[in-house]
């Protein structure tokens, strides 16, 4: 039985930031489909748990609670009734893989005051039956569940950090059975880790762990000898999400800071490039947008075109969570380009991304207090529509003094131009090759938009001279 409410959200302004300047931007529309949560909902995989090819979803209840629950995909954007579990207090990081190589996927659940973390292993009929106990001998902030050695049997990654004692890594080697044997400890001088990737930084086959706090990241470079040896980056109070942003096969960086004001002289996205030498790049791509406050970021390819796009949460300025969602569209190695702000009817308390019905456009699927809630995506989180076409848009001169000529899509009805504060200069509706005459505007950094109707699905920056 499919249990679900479909929602239309309506669309209004907001005003962001790009290079320093400011510019309308509105609120997209959403084709949302929402599922009950039967507790207050923390944390999110999403996985094929019983191996049949279809996406599934764990949602973790919070601290204070003692349940969690699976829902089972169908294969085409929709789930069964959630599947109730038992957990223990304070149990509510997590991760999920196939420890013990039998098919079905097994839990890794950690607790900040248990000090260590527990693996449950499924029995592929919807059960997860406790297996061991592993101790950190520090509170345990995060685990991630890798083959970090390459041998072909899972790890664990646990971290600890709390009370004193600093971001340490404590690695976890895993054998054929699922049994796990621990292989280190990694402190740094660190505190308050927020993510963990798993990587190869310096492409030499291993991989490498980076861990991430509001100020630092620590890079744990994997020796030959399966050591790891501790190198710093400096993040001056940003989120960040580590992924290959321009398709080199090197991991970057996107990094999130907060823009409080109009005044603001920060920067809210900067994008660093991952070099071979292990480093990143020292002059960044700047995006600032007016008003973001990042909670959780995310690197997600939503078009299928081979760059990934960005996307973000927002907070609110008392750093509360908000039912706000921001997308960057991905540029490659010229960075992103605000897609635009998608709101939620609920507070977003975390989201992840997974292609729930094999079609290569994923789905953002997000949970609040007590719903599951589906952003549906066929290509159209981008463009409203999944046609290659509109990839094809061309808008030239730019830089441009005199006529600016635009070979758009069909799908294209209306045209405008603003300016950076988002005055419109500009409105018509689009017929083949349109010829606009901007000698009068000033000079200066200008926004075309291409709209179907009243959805928006082109948005592009040109320089009058």
């Amino acid at each position: 039985m499919k249990n679900y409410l479909a929602l239309k959200l309506s669309c209004y302004c907001s005003l962001l930031w790009f290079g320093g300047n400011i510019y309308a931007q509105p609120v997209q529309p959403i084709n949302l489909t929402t599922y009950p949560i039967p507790f207050g909902a923390q944390k999110l995989k999403a996985v094929d748990i019983n191996n049949d090819r279809k996406t599934d979803l764990i949602v973790m209840s919070n601290a204070q609670e003692t349940g969690f629950a699976t829902y089972y995909g169908n294969g085409d954007e929709t789930f069964g009734l959630p599947q109730s579990y038992q957990k223990e207090l304070n149990f509510v990081n997590f991760d999920v893989a196939d420890l013990n190589n039998d098919g079905y996927m097994d839990l890794v659940l950690s607790s900040y005051w248990f000090n260590g973390f527990k693996t449950y292993f499924g029995d592929g009929n919807q059960q997860f039956l406790f297996s061991d106990s592993y101790d950190m001998g520090a509170h345990a902030t995060g685990v991630t569940i890798s083959d970090i050695d390459n041998d072909g049997f899972l790890d664990v990654l646990g971290i600890t950090s709390g009370s004193g004692n600093p971001v340490t890594l404590n690695v976890f080697k895993g054998d054929k059975s699922g049994k796990l044997h621990s292989a280190g400890k990694y402190p740094t001088l660190l505190s308050g880790n927020l993510n963990t990737y798993v990587v190869d930084k310096n492409g030499d086959k291993l991989s490498d762990v980076i861990i991430s706090t509001r100020n630092w990241l620590a890079l744990f470079y994997q020796q030959t000898n399966g050591e790891f040896l501790l190198k710093y980056w400096p993040l001056e109070m940003a989120l960040v999400t580590i992924g290959d942003i321009n398709d080199d096969k090197l991991p970057d960086m996107a990094l999130g800071y907060t823009s409080y004001d109009l005044g603001s002289d920060g920067d809210s996205i900067l994008v660093r490039f991952g070099l071979p030498d292990t480093t990143f790049s020292a002059k960044p791509i700047k995006l600032l947008t007016y008003n973001l406050h990042p909670g959780s970021m995310h690197l997600a390819d939503l078009n299928h075109d081979k760059l990934p796009e960005l996307i973000i949460s927002q907070l609110n300025t008392s750093g509360e969570k908000t039912d706000s969602l921001y997308i960057f569209r991905g540029l490659g190695n010229d960075g992103f380009e605000i897609q635009g702000i998608y709101k939620l009817p609920e507070t977003i308390n975390g989201f992840t991304v997974a292609d729930l019905k094999n079609d290569s456009f994923p789905e953002i699927i997000l949970i609040s207090e007590k719903n599951l809630m589906i952003m549906h995506n066929s290509g159209n989180i981008l463009s409203s529509s999944n046609s290659p076409d509109l990839n094809k848009a061309k808008i030239y001169p730019n830089p441009v003094s005199n006529w600016l000529f635009l070979d758009l899509p069909h799908a294209i009805s209306d045209i405008r131009i603003l300016d950076m504060y988002g005055h419109v200069h500009y409105v018509s509706k689009y017929t083949d090759s349109l010829k606009i005459n901007i000698q009068p505007l000033p000079s200066g950094i200008y926004i075309v938009q291409g709209f179907q109707k009243d959805k928006l699905l082109i948005v592009r920056k040109i320089i009058k001279l």
